[in-house]
This record gives C-alpha cells, structure tokens and sequence, in this order.
C-alpha cells in the first residue's frame, strides 16, 4: 500500500469516527432531552395536585389532625384491657419494645403513605375524567407513566406535610429516642417503600379506569390493607391469609424495619435484608404496576370508555 493510499484510509477512519461520535452525542443529548421533559412533566402534574389540595386549607388542617384524633379510642381501648400504664407481657414478646403508644404512633404516621398511594394517586385519573379534563391529557403529547409518576409525587408530598404535622404534635406526647443514622436509613426505607407503592397505584389507577366506579373499589382495598398492616398490632397476630398480604406489600416492610430502628435499637446491618427485600418488591411491584396500567389503557382505548362514566 503506498504512502497516498495510507494517508486516504486513514482520513476515511477518521471522518467515520467522528461520524460515530456525532451520532453518539447526538444520541444522548435527544435521551437526555426526554428525561427532563419527563421530569417537567411530571413535576407539573404534581404542581397542579398540590395547588388543588392547598387551595382548601381547612381541608390540610382536618386531614392532619382528624387521623390523630382517630388514635384516642384506641388509647383508652388499651387502658381498659391492661390497665392504665399500657403495659402488656404479650405485647412486649410480640413487639420486643413495652412502648405501645409509640408503636401505634409510629403505624399512624407512616399509614398517611399507603393511604395517599390509594386516594391519591390510585384514583387520580378518575377525578380527571370526573372534571372532564382526561382525555385532554390523554391526547397530550406526553407519556401517561408520567402523569401517573406526577400524580405519586403530589401524593407523596402531601403525606409528607400530613406526617411532619402529625410528628411535630405526637412529639408532645412521645420522646423519640433516635440516632442520626437512624433517622438516615429511617428516611432511606421510606424513600424505598414510597417508590414500591407508586408501582402499586399505577395499577390502581388501571383497574379504577377499567371498572370506573372508585368509592367501593378503594373503601374495600384500603379497608383489607389498613387490617392487613402492622399500623396497631405486629404482623404475628394476624392469621395466615392476612400474614401473606402484609408481605407482599412494602409498606409492612418498612414499618417493622422503622420500628426495629426507632423502638428495639436493631443495628443498622440488622435492616440490610430488609432492605433488600424492600429493592426486589419494589422491582415486581414497579414491572407489575405498569403492565397491568398498560393493559387498562389499551382496554380503556379499545372500548371507547375513556370518557364514560
């Protein structure tokens, strides 16, 4: 080969390598596009969840005193069974902490999670469709996931305010004995159960738009999860059947792993297989969630019922 021939093949290879990289970058700039639409999308869906719920403040002042004042029976339950100290042999051995307060605190403040994903977020797209505003989102150019994820994140946020209110009065009554990093993998496992639920209301939110009538559908499921979580008593009271529930949801996770850490002083390795159980059910829940959604949509579409009532 001579000298011009080495000098032409290695020009060539040199043009196509930056061909490749310009079509590369070209690549990643367009992903990297769709992410941030996506995330703008998304956080002004939630925007509009937010501005929706903070419009009626009386209703943020009842929502986050009213499930506070739903505890008192139960304290007053309590002291009529074991007495006024709240102190039961078989409640420690079921729970290792004599605490029983804190315990039911706990459980209350963490319920307003699951209860958001099932209200909130699960019904989100029937309350559109209630205000005639659905199928204009639907014929956005914008991916239905990402309404759904905006709806979670208006959700989430607002069991956030729901828990700090909540938190900041029952610490008037509580003394959380808690370390930094106990807050810190408190807040990890939380982050880990919202992000499983959210698969969870996706598809709640399929099956609510396929069978359209959202008051019996989410009293029954809210009811059956709200006796099937450890929010007033440990998973071990539970028969069998209700047993296999509280597992397969995060939420039952989470809860006994931010009890361990905030009431029994578990060490921090302890909660490492928790939190990896936590990781795979968010995983199934995550592939579960947008399949079945999948599923509602194309039905929904099929049948012309998008708009129905």
């Amino acid at each position: 080969m001579t000298a011009k021939e080495t000098t032409k093949l290695q020009s060539t290879e040199i043009v196509d390598s930056q061909k490749n990289h310009s079509r590369i970058r070209s690549l990643v700039v367009t992903r990297l596009r769709k992410v941030r639409f996506s995330i703008t999308t998304a956080l002004i869906i939630a925007k509009k969840e937010m501005l929706m719920i903070l419009r009626y403040p009386l209703d943020v002042i009842f929502w986050t005193l009213m499930p506070l004042m739903w505890l008192i029976p139960f304290v007053f339950q309590g002291q009529a069974l074991v007495g006024s100290e709240l102190i039961s042999e078989n409640f420690t051995q079921l729970t290792g902490t004599v605490d029983v307060l804190e315990f039911i605190f706990i459980g209350a403040l963490l319920w307003n999670i699951l209860d958001s994903a099932i209200w909130g977020a699960g019904n989100a797209l029937r309350w559109e469709q209630h205000s005639g505003t659905l199928q204009y989102l639907w014929l956005a150019p914008i991916s239905r996931i990402n309404l759904m994820i905006g709806a979670s994140l208006g959700s989430t946020i607002w069991s956030v305010i729901q828990i700090a209110g909540q938190f900041a009065i029952l610490s008037i009554f509580v003394s959380w004995q808690v370390t930094f990093l106990d807050v810190f993998m408190t807040l990890i496992i939380i982050v880990l159960v919202i992000i499983g639920l959210y698969g969870f209301s996706f598809a709640f939110a399929g099956v609510i738009l396929m069978f359209k009538e959202p008051g019996v559908l989410t009293e029954f499921v809210d009811n059956v999860l709200y006796i099937c979580s450890p929010i007033r008593y440990p998973v071990k009271v539970l028969p069998g059947w209700a047993k296999w529930i509280a597992w397969v949801f995060p939420f039952s996770w989470g809860l006994t792993a931010i009890r361990a850490l905030m009431m029994t002083n578990d060490s921090v390795v302890s909660m490492l297989y928790m939190v990896g159980i936590l990781i795979a059910i968010d995983i199934v829940f995550w592939i579960g969630g947008y399949f079945i959604f999948r599923l509602a949509e194309k039905r929904t579409l099929k049948h012309g019922d998008l708009g129905n009532f």
